[in-house]
């Protein structure tokens, strides 16, 4: 099961190259998430942040009205990790009022949304402790992607040391 997944998530691999090439000038970008889909948006910020050196932000999607919401305008883009659950209409909501500033809508789920200014697709599963697996890959190949794109060695991301020194 998430084997098949995974392979559904890397047969968007094109689709996703192509969203970088638009990523490719970014200077604000915004990742949200609520519940568990947070994790995943703070992990995603930091990897755009480590192999791409754009400025990205993760943002928990109940947070968004404390401050996130001001840094937000038609030069931002802002991917919305939305899988069909719970959370799901919380965040329609939040990302109209994102629209309404202007960003450009990605949304990453298992179902399109006619907010989302552009869509990749993720699986929908059954078990959905299984969803941050599923959901950092698109992630890491929009890193790797944009690193490309700003003519970056994603194998050596540089100013990256160890957080934790063996004595």
């Amino acid at each position: 099961m998430l084997v098949a997944a995974l392979g559904q998530v890397l047969d968007t691999e094109s689709q996703i190259h192509r969203i970088t090439e638009w990523l490719g000038h970014a200077r604000d970008i915004y990742v949200i998430g609520r519940s568990v889909h947070y994790a995943i948006a703070l992990e995603a910020a930091l990897k755009i942040k480590e192999l791409a050196y754009v400025h990205a932000e993760g943002i928990a999607a109940g947070e968004l009205k404390h401050g996130p919401l001001a840094l937000i305008d038609r030069n931002s883009y802002v991917f919305v990790i939305n899988p069909n659950d719970t959370s799901s209409e919380d965040n329609i909501a939040c990302v109209y009022e994102i629209k309404a500033r202007g960003a450009t809508i990605i949304g990453i789920s298992d179902r399109p949304n006619n907010v989302y200014d552009t869509f990749i697709k993720v699986p929908s599963i059954k078990n959905t402790i299984l969803y941050p697996i599923i959901e950092v890959l698109p992630f890491q190949i929009i890193a790797y992607y944009l690193a490309l794109a700003k003519s970056v060695d994603p194998d050596y991301p540089r100013n990256l040391a160890k957080s934790v020194t063996v004595k």
